[in-house]
């Protein structure tokens, strides 16, 4: 028997949530910015941060947008599902420690340059490294959406 780490599935799941929300046309880009801010939040964690950390940033920056790509309102999407609290708490209430990664990934799509310089301060990241993790992100989101395209 196959046994598949937790981490995987979330990733492999929320690849399929995407695909199945790709019937409509814009949904290409839409999930290329999902997976981005999942990846850029995923790529801003401490290196002491633990792999399921990491993976609750990433599930957070995927599933903040789900709402959008599959056109359902987010907590009865959230409620439906079985997912970290702390992925909630960062969407819906705007709390928790996923929550200063998710405004900061929404601050960039938005080119609020005062909050992305603020949310970098309070997270201890380097302007210089953050463009560079959000230029890999991008690079990463275009390559895994063309794959899922494929």
């Amino acid at each position: 028997a196959l046994i598949v780490g937790r981490e995987h599935l979330y990733r492999w799941l929320v690849l399929l949530l995407c695909v199945t929300a790709l019937a409509s046309p814009g949904h290409q880009a839409l999930m290329e910015n999902a997976l981005a801010r999942g990846r850029l939040m995923e790529l801003l964690a401490e290196p002491e941060v633990t792999a399921s950390a990491r993976q609750v940033l990433f599930l957070t920056g995927m599933f903040s947008l789900l709402d959008v790509m599959l056109k359902v309102p987010m907590d009865s999407l959230l409620a439906q599902m079985t997912l970290p609290p702390e992925v909630g708490d960062a969407i819906i209430n705007r709390t928790g420690p996923c929550a200063s990664a998710l405004q900061l990934a929404e601050a960039c799509e938005q080119s609020d340059e005062a909050l992305v310089l603020q949310l970098c301060a309070k997270l201890n990241v380097d302007l210089g490294s953050f463009n560079q993790t959000l230029a890999a992100a991008g690079a990463w989101a275009r390559e895994s959406a063309h794959g899922i395209q494929a």
